[in-house]
């Protein structure tokens, strides 16, 4: 299996590291030690929100955006609480989007959680942020809402363009696997992690150059520029197709 290192804005690749059958965090700081980080946001699943994780980005200098889930319980808990005690008025943003036959509606607030970084030792934790996520197709409409731990506090804005930049690495390696079929029988779903954002074309030569035999899993965590102050901009990854 080898754990890559994605810049988004660039569409580059910038370290790729092998990972042995289960070390796949390993080999992502390691991939994130060959890098330079300064003034950079990392994204990434709920796997790397983790102290080691974090800790290691924060001596290069980056920042962090990463999903927040069961396997940090504790602190997941204490963010659900900080929504909920935000006053009346707090900052949000609202994006409504239709597509095709589909309407998503996106609604995204940021607070603080200062206090919180020393009580759980999670190094450079300053917000939280939530995404509540509505979809509607044919009449159906589907829910879900998202936690994310940050290192500094963006405007609701610059949080989702954030977060969208890092799904768009997703739904671009998804449509990479209903391109390019499997060489080999597969039993279960592919290995491959989710999270290429190239262009289609650079997906699928990506995907032809590699042994059939290879697993090529996409760490999890992917350095983008440090977004200004307005939603988006300088953001290349953003994609239609984001969920």
């Amino acid at each position: 299996m080898m754990v890559s290192a994605y810049a988004s804005r660039l569409r580059l690749t910038l370290a790729t590291v092998p990972a042995d059958r289960g070390a796949e965090l390993e080999a992502a700081i390691e991939a994130l030690g060959l890098i330079a980080l300064k003034a950079k946001v990392v994204t990434g699943d709920a796997l790397h929100c983790n102290r080691r994780t974090v800790a290691a980005i924060n001596a290069q200098g980056g920042d962090w955006c990463l999903a927040l889930k069961g396997n940090q319980e504790s602190l997941l808990s204490d963010a659900r609480g900080c929504f909920s005690k935000r006053p009346e008025g707090h900052p949000e943003a609202v994006m409504d989007e239709m597509n095709h036959d589909r309407r998503d509606v996106r609604k995204t607030v940021v607070v603080s959680a200062k206090p919180l970084a020393e009580h759980h030792e999670f190094p450079g934790l300053k917000g939280f942020g939530r995404i509540e996520a509505a979809r509607e197709v044919d009449g159906k409409v589907t829910s879900e809402r998202r936690f994310f731990a940050l290192s500094w506090l963006p405007t609701p804005e610059v949080f989702l363009a954030a977060v969208r930049a890092y799904w768009a690495i997703g739904n671009a390696l998804h449509g990479q696997h209903r391109r390019a079929p499997s060489p080999r029988p597969r039993c279960g779903p592919p290995r491959h992690i989710q999270n290429v954002a190239v262009p289609q074309t650079q997906t699928s030569r990506l995907g032809r150059s590699l042994p059939a035999q290879t697993s090529h899993k996409y760490l999890n965590s992917f350095v983008q520029k440090r977004l200004p102050c307005e939603a988006g901009e300088g953001l290349a990854g953003s994609s239609p197709h984001a969920v």
